[in-house]
Order: C-alpha cells, then sequence, then structure tokens
C-alpha cells in the first residue's frame, strides 16, 4: 500500500473540489475522485473515510477561511462604513479567487450529515453577523440610510457568492475593479450617506477618506 502523503491527501481533496463544483456532489462517486486523483479505487479509502468526509473538511476549510477573513477585516475598524467596505471587497475578491470553493459551499451543503450541516450553519451566522453588525452601527449613525437593513445582509452577500458564475479570469473585468465596483453597490444598497459619514465617523483620522476605498 502506498505511504499516506500530505501531498496525496491534498491532490485528493483538490479534485474532489473541482468535481463537487463541476458534477456537483450527488453526481460524483469516490471512483470518480480516485480515477481523477489518480489513485485506485481501493487506496483512496486510505485517505478518507467517505464522500461526505471529503465533504466535509472542504466546506469547514471555506467556512473558517471566510470567518478568519471577516475578523481580520473588522480588527480595530470602530468606523461602520469602513469595515462594510473591507467585508464586502474581501468577500467578493474571495468567491472571485475561488469558484470551485464558492460553489460547493453555495450549492453542496445540504449532502452534509445533519451535525455538520448544523456546524456550517453556525459558522456562516458569525460570519453574516460580521456584515449585519456593521449595518445596524451605520444605520444608528445615520451613515447608512435604509430602512431595509435586515435584507441588505443576504442582498449583499449573494452578490459577492454571484460573481463565481460570471466572472472569468482574462476577461474585460479585473478582481480589483469588479470588487471596487461591488463595494460601491454594496453602499449604494445601504443608502450611504458621505455627508453623516465625515461629520459622525468614529474614527477619524489623517488616513481616514470619506469615501471609502476597499483595502
Amino acid at each position: 500500500m502506498p505511504p499516506r502523503t500530505t501531498n496525496n491527501v491534498a491532490i485528493i481533496r483538490n479534485t474532489a473540489l473541482k468535481l463537487f463544483s463541476e458534477g456537483g456532489y450527488a453526481g460524483t462517486s469516490m471512483r470518480d475522485i480516485a480515477s481523477a486523483a489518480g489513485v485506485s479505487t481501493a487506496n483512496i479509502y486510505n485517505y478518507a473515510e467517505s464522500k461526505e468526509e471529503l465533504l466535509w473538511h472542504l466546506i469547514r476549510e471555506c467556512t473558517d477561511m471566510l470567518t478568519g477573513m471577516a475578523e481580520r477585516a473588522v480588527a480595530g475598524r470602530l468606523c461602520p462604513v469602513d469595515r462594510m467596505s473591507v467585508l464586502v471587497s474581501d468577500h467578493v475578491e474571495f468567491h472571485v479567487r475561488n469558484p470551485w470553493r464558492a460553489r460547493v459551499l453555495a450549492q453542496q451543503t445540504q449532502h452534509l450529515s445533519d451535525v455538520h450541516r448544523r456546524v456550517t450553519k453556525a459558522s456562516q451566522g458569525e460570519y453574516q453577523d460580521h456584515f449585519s453588525s456593521a449595518i445596524e452601527e451605520g444605520v444608528e449613525l445615520g451613515m447608512f440610510r435604509t430602512a431595509h437593513g435586515r435584507l441588505a445582509t443576504p442582498a449583499i452577500l449573494w452578490m459577492g457568492i454571484g460573481t463565481n458564475r460570471w466572472f472569468r479570469q482574462g476577461g474585460p473585468d479585473t478582481v480589483s475593479s469588479v470588487s471596487r465596483v461591488l463595494t460601491e453597490f454594496a453602499l449604494g444598497i445601504l443608502a450611504y450617506d458621505e455627508v453623516a459619514h465625515e461629520k459622525g465617523c468614529p474614527q477619524p483620522g489623517p488616513d481616514h477618506s470619506t469615501q471609502p476605498t476597499p483595502s
């Protein structure tokens, strides 16, 4: 039996990610993954006990990446407009740069076990709370004028998630341009008030901009 190496584990997981994103979880078998990864069907079970285990690892890794990214985005930022701008920018860039992960997380979570699905839902809720918190604070301070803050979070999140369906590397748009424009769209959804932001920003300073720019 070939040794169980870290490299082989990565190859099998990346292969599963690609196949799950293209053909769906139900349409992909362990035999398909083994064949595409260049290992025998018998040997693949030395790397993953089941297809669901592979899916769970991929989804857990993706949600961990997103929550960690959001925590870094809000750290040290008192201004809700700045937090929102960076959160949206990072969210869009993640989904543009990781279309396979985005599709698997958005479309294949239903195939997880009940326990894993609950953990995933909790992690996604934690991620979404960063957006909701920034929106609520921005509304309270008058920097966002929307009367529909509750609906804004899913609308903005799905705007970013949807990039995996239409963005193409080498096309007319770049990652940075898409990130910048969709961040502007998000602020438009929130009815961003630049004057209120300038007057009431809780974190003013020489480096603070009244025209938030994604970092």
